[in-house]
């Protein structure tokens, strides 16, 4: 049995697409699935791509598609039913930034930081100008609004100085080199697009990644009972119980620009579920808060940023405990790749081991 995939035409969406194929193939014997690419006017208006999308589906063009859960409004078309959420990747941010940082920090030169959200422009920028390593004066820090595929900007920091194009520092969803890097073919596509850069892990406590992020969504037509229970297979009820969290605190805040809003569930072994917000509410205040299940489960959280401790992976990967040691050792003229987020250094093992990390 023959099952078509649609699926945008970008490095990225192709990743993530080809494993999906794969995990369905192996947990369905005798299943096939073939991707069919969908031209989606190179993705430069979000909602048209959904639409041209939904339209291949709705017309038996394909029987399902994969999307960024992050990417989907809370209404989509009756005809068109939600069948799984797979395991998600990491829901962090990260930025990657050129092999020749710390010279221009020491020089006090202008840092070209692209990416392409309100959300981050807000949150990661000053994050940043207290997280990056003081060996010079102050950062001064300039966004850059920078779109297209990962590959593409990637490309942005190879360039000359003299170019208008060229970036210093590059943010985006950290699932995105995660599942590039786990595709053999398109890992040797990346891998001298990364070579001797230098990366941060952003803490979801200052820069929580929107709402959904790094988890995908499978959707097939509601009335196609055979596509629906070989795609629950991928279901993941962890998964889906995180990203409800997230994507349910900004429904309930309708009127916040969900474009401002970044939301981050995780489940900790000593804390439970543990959700860090950050945004700006519809009256214009920020929004800073960490929810918790229990008042036990908050007191656990506040005990663990009290503990200083740090770990070093290697003479360049330095981790530490919360953002506010980050920040500490960064005035020490130190590197910090990311921190625990108060919640012990065991729970950002996963996150620490991604290959795409240590492979470089």
């Amino acid at each position: 049995m023959i099952l078509k995939l649609g699926t945008r035409k970008s490095l990225l969406a192709r990743a993530q697409s080809t494993w999906i194929a794969r995990q369905l193939e192996s947990r369905n014997p005798g299943l096939g699935v073939q991707l069919v690419g969908i031209d989606t006017l190179n993705d430069r208006t979000p909602n048209a791509s959904l639409y041209l999308i939904d339209e291949a589906l709705l017309s038996g063009r394909v029987d399902f598609t994969v999307h960024a859960m992050k990417d989907l409004s809370f209404e989509r078309p009756r005809e068109i039913r939600l069948a799984a959420i797979p395991q998600r990747e990491d829901p962090r941010d990260v930025v990657l930034f050129s092999p020749d940082i710390t010279e221009r920090l020491r020089q006090g030169l202008p840092i070209r930081l692209g990416g392409s959200s309100p959300r981050r422009l807000e949150n990661v920028t000053g994050f940043l100008e207290r997280a990056l390593p003081k060996v010079g004066p102050a950062p001064r820090l300039r966004w850059a609004d920078v779109r297209g595929g990962i590959d593409t900007r990637l490309s942005c920091i190879r360039l000359a100085d003299t170019d208008p194009l060229k970036l210093d520092a590059l943010i985006f969803a950290f699932a995105a080199p995660i599942r590039l890097w786990r595709d053999e073919a398109m890992r040797n596509d990346l891998r001298p697009l990364l070579s001797g850069l230098r990366w941060m892990v952003l803490p979801l406590s200052e820069c929580p990644g929107a709402p959904g992020q790094g988890a995908l969504a499978l959707e097939c037509r509601s009335s196609d009972g055979v596509t629906l229970p070989r795609l629950k297979k991928l279901h993941d009820p962890l998964t889906a119980r995180l990203v409800s969290m997230e994507r349910e605190v900004l429904h309930h805040w309708s009127e916040m620009n969900p474009q401002r809003f970044g939301a981050a569930a995780l489940c900790t072994d000593d804390c439970g579920d543990v959700l860090f917000l950050r945004g700006v509410r519809p009256d214009g205040a920020p929004l800073s808060e960490v929810w918790t299940q229990t008042p036990h489960s908050r007191q656990k959280l506040q005990a663990a940023h009290q503990h200083p401790d740090g770990l070093f992976l290697s003479p360049t990967r330095l981790w530490t405990c919360n953002a506010q040691r980050w920040t500490e050792l960064a005035a020490d003229g130190l590197w910090v790749e990311g921190c625990a987020d108060g919640l012990g250094l065991g729970a950002t093992q996963t996150t620490r081991n991604e290959n795409v990390l240590g492979a470089l």
